[in-house]
């Protein structure tokens, strides 16, 4: 009977070689159906692997690019000399711009290096990215090559602008405006005053911000504005009351303010506007009506009087 051939010391069992397999075609279809660019180079810069994704992004084939060229042809020149030098300083060696601008991090620190660049299509167009560069090791812990994932963030990039842009007119908004615009904190504070304080009461803004706030009101204000306070940090209405406030040359402005609170943050928003020739006006009108009344008070006893006195 004819003996079965031995098998090769260490050879992988048919079984092994199977996984094997259907774990490398496994590992592919994850990696050509990612919307995240995959590629990978070796150790001198040369592209290895190029995913459908990163075709798709770049517009360029896995044909054009493996063996053929290095990352640098879908990257920032301007962005590469900088990293360089912002690496030379961070690790204290000298990286010279090309490939090692990309993973002198990886290399040098064996971890993950995690920043925003701009990648170049093969029709020139741009558009930001979030790469993660990583290297590969062998079983002795030597690198044999390195592997960039990419995030597409230009949506990310245009809500980050749209939020810039929407804090920047509200930021024109509250200094730019003629009220006395502030932000308070519950413990008594202002944290945040517009540019209109410091032409109405005359004090800087960091002046006011340096002491509690009811250190500027009117004595006979205090206890009302802690009370209207104590309320807005309870309930957190809208909240409409008048108060006094001192002026850096001893004299006092009438406000009219506005307010909200916002618990979570323990702060109170609020707006007021200077009122002070509106009570003067009002004071003026109630002092003329006093008069007239007062005169009407006498002509009514003048013409009693002389109907009591007769023809």
């Amino acid at each position: 009977m004819e003996k079965p051939p031995l098998q090769e010391k260490n050879a992988p069992s048919d079984l092994v070689l199977s996984r094997l397999i259907n774990s490398y075609r496994l590992q592919e279809a994850i990696i050509n159906n990612t919307e995240l660019s995959i590629i990978s180079a070796d150790t001198s810069g040369i592209i290895t692997g190029f995913n459908r994704a990163a075709e798709t992004m770049l517009g360029y084939s896995a044909k054009e690019m493996i063996g053929l060229q290095t990352p640098a042809i879908f990257h920032d020149r301007v962005e590469i000399i900088k990293r360089a030098q912002e690496l030379t300083i961070e690790l204290g060696v000298p990286i010279e711009p090309g490939f090692d601008s990309f993973v002198a991090k990886a290399r040098i620190k064996k971890i993950a290096d995690r920043n925003e660049w701009t990648y170049v299509r093969k029709d020139g167009s741009r558009f930001p990215v979030l790469l993660s560069i990583v290297a590969l090791l062998d079983e002795q812990e030597d690198i044999i090559g390195y592997v960039g994932i990419a995030a597409d963030i230009t949506e990310k990039r245009k809500s980050e602008d749209e939020l810039l842009r929407i804090a920047d007119e509200n930021e024109r908004m509250f200094n730019n405006t003629i009220d006395l615009n502030a932000i308070a904190g519950f413990d008594g504070y202002f944290k945040k005053l517009n540019r209109a304080w410091e032409k109405t009461l005359g004090w800087t803004r960091e002046e006011l911000m340096a002491v509690p706030y009811v250190n500027f009101v009117h004595p006979d204000d205090i206890e009302r504005t802690q009370t209207t306070a104590e309320n807005e940090a309870k309930k957190g209405d809208v909240m409409s009351f008048e108060n006094r406030y001192r002026c850096k040359d001893g004299s006092y402005k009438w406000l009219l303010w506005t307010s909200t609170s916002d618990k979570n943050q323990q702060i109170i928003y609020a707006s007021a506007v200077d009122i002070t020739e509106r009570k003067l006006t009002d004071q003026k009108i109630e002092e003329s009506e006093t008069h007239l009344q007062a005169l009407i008070t006498s002509l009514e006893f003048a013409v009693a009087e002389i109907n009591e006195e007769g023809p």
